[in-house]
């Protein structure tokens, strides 16, 4: 489940060979579900988890088109030399480990968790949009 506010994009012309497009993302809202796992020593559990962004995450991603000439080429590569996010995890929950003491301990320590969890998807954010260019 997704939701955004709001969408800008603005574009510029930096030279003959290379065209800058800046895309900001605001008031993003996502809904997932995920599995967790763990294994220490003779003891393991899973479950099941639920997390929501806060509306008032965001992110802000420059795209450069290069061309080796655009009066007469079209872009030929992409890259990305600006990618910034702001996730902010509203909530996490989790369930499951047969009696659920574990998930009710991981919720104890939701707080915790938030700040890795929020690192972790910044950096693969941005590292998935600059594998794509």
């Amino acid at each position: 489940n997704l939701n955004v506010r709001d969408i800008q994009v603005s574009h510029s012309a930096q030279s003959a060979t290379s065209q800058k497009v800046n895309v900001n993302v605001s008031g993003l809202k996502v809904n997932c579900s995920f599995r967790w796992e763990y294994k220490w020593t003779i003891f393991n559990g899973s479950g099941s988890g639920s997390a929501k962004l806060n509306p008032s995450s965001s992110a802000s991603v420059a795209l450069q088109f290069i061309s080796e000439n655009y009066a007469i080429h079209s872009p030929h590569d992409v890259g990305i030399p600006n990618c910034n996010t702001n996730i902010q995890i509203e909530d996490m929950g989790f369930d499951g480990d047969g009696l659920g003491i574990i998930g009710g301990i991981m919720d104890l320590f939701e707080g915790m968790f938030r700040d890795t969890v929020e690192g972790e998807l910044s950096s693969t954010v941005c590292s998935e949009l600059r594998g794509l260019g």
